[in-house]
């Protein structure tokens, strides 16, 4: 699409397309069938809120700059990630002999989801009665229940469909559901932490050639190099640190590009909202 820059900024534009009264016009103009499309046609009867040049170029100021804030956050992420992965591999990376390797069968209790609990006994958001969450294969609490099936910290691992291998660090009180495996130390020699960190620097993944999946035998297979609890605890202090810069929700660098792109959408919305007469509507 070409504009003519005497009247509206390009830049402008795009971060019109972003915005929800774009999007708002655009969902009345698709046209329909099996898969709605969204033509050049279509684009022409959108109505661009087009106030001076001047404006325009101030609001594009002030929205670069949270985009271009959230751009930076990102590629910080990115270098955390590579960072926490490069010290997690150096931490586990032991020569021939130096550390004793054993199974998950030997040192785990594995267990495998089961159905998810009756709609009349779970929620979809926390309550005072439904508090547990419950996990299913991907990152997301599939919901909240009223009783945990596993008492622990533990390890799970996805173990069917697309996410086959993912590794996720749950603490104590869930329920896991649709054939989760969950992975628990069963003595005190393994602390549940370091379980989360050996096992997120190994490639586990299935050997289906059609749907991805494992089940517990494959599971207690997999081998894990065992520290000393001492060597454990030093390791699991460095890596966490890592690990809540990176992955954590409440803290780190992911809660801080959340917030800073709700706050674009808040100001791109505001910005974007014009009393009719100040504008020139094309």
């Amino acid at each position: 699409m070409s504009f003519d820059d005497k009247i509206i900024n390009p830049k402008f534009y795009w971060h019109f397309a972003q915005s929800d009264l774009f999007w708002s016009q655009a969902n009345r103009l698709v046209s329909g069938g099996g898969q709605p499309q969204f033509n050049a046609n279509a684009l022409k009867e959108v109505i661009i809120p087009i106030p001076p040049l001047a404006a325009q170029e101030e609001i594009v100021r002030i929205l670069d700059a949270f985009t271009e804030l959230t751009t930076e956050l990102a590629s910080e992420l990115s270098a955390r990630k590579k960072q926490y992965n490069y010290y997690r591999d150096q931490l586990l990376s032991f020569d021939e002999g130096e550390v004793e390797w054993k199974t998950l069968g030997e040192t785990c209790d594995v267990y495998t989801g089961g159905e998810a609990p009756e709609s009349s006994s779970m929620s979809k958001t926390p309550t005072d009665i439904y508090k547990y969450p419950i996990f299913g294969n991907g990152a997301e609490v599939y919901g909240y229940t009223d009783r945990y099936r596993i008492d622990k910290d533990a390890v799970t691992i996805s173990s069917i469909g697309a996410n086959t291998g993912t590794i996720y660090f749950r603490k104590a009180h869930f329920t896991p559901i649709i054939r989760l495996k969950v992975v628990i130390p069963k003595q005190e020699g393994i602390l549940p932490r370091y379980l989360f960190h050996a096992l997120s620097s190994i490639a586990i993944g299935s050997k289906s050639s059609s749907v991805p999946n494992m089940n517990a035998a494959d599971v207690k297979r997999i081998s894990i190099p065992v520290h000393s609890i001492n060597n454990q605890e030093r390791i699991v202090r460095i890596l966490d640190k890592f690990d809540a810069l990176t992955n954590s929700i409440s803290e780190g660098l992911p809660r801080e590009i959340t917030l800073r792109q709700k706050q674009y959408e808040y100001y791109r919305e505001l910005l974007l909202s014009f009393p009719k007469a100040e504008v020139d509507p094309k």
